[in-house]
């Protein structure tokens, strides 16, 4: 398992008990493919009924598709920066979907680290 798949797997569980969290999560009901180098293979997250989920291959359909390194995305989930920055970097790169859907992503990472 690489850095980016484990940071999340930590922190997914912080969205359960954020009642700001789950809001967010209720109006954005998406898929999200991540395919980095660094990683053993693609995975993806699913909103769902304001629950997020983690799983390994290839979902059915994204709605988003990201590609880049590993370890940027593990520190946009750390929240040692937010997405923005390894984007104008070009170290992560929005490949399907828009680059504002994927700001709504870090947006509820960023609140999952709060409380309320």
């Amino acid at each position: 398992m690489g850095a980016a798949r484990n940071e999340l797997e930590k922190i997914i569980p912080l969205f359960t008990d954020n009642p700001r969290a789950i809001e967010i999560m209720e109006g954005w009901p998406r898929t999200v493919l991540f395919d980095l180098d660094g990683e053993q293979g693609p995975f993806h997250i699913s909103v769902k009924e304001a629950k997020m989920s983690l799983a390994e291959g290839l979902p059915r359909e994204a709605d988003i598709v990201v590609r880049g390194e590993s370890r940027e995305l593990a520190g946009v989930v750390k929240r040692e920066k937010d997405i923005t920055h390894p984007i104008a970097e070009a170290t992560l790169r929005v490949e399907k979907g828009k680059l504002s859907q994927l700001i709504i992503f870090d947006r509820i990472l960023a609140t999952a680290r709060r409380k309320g």
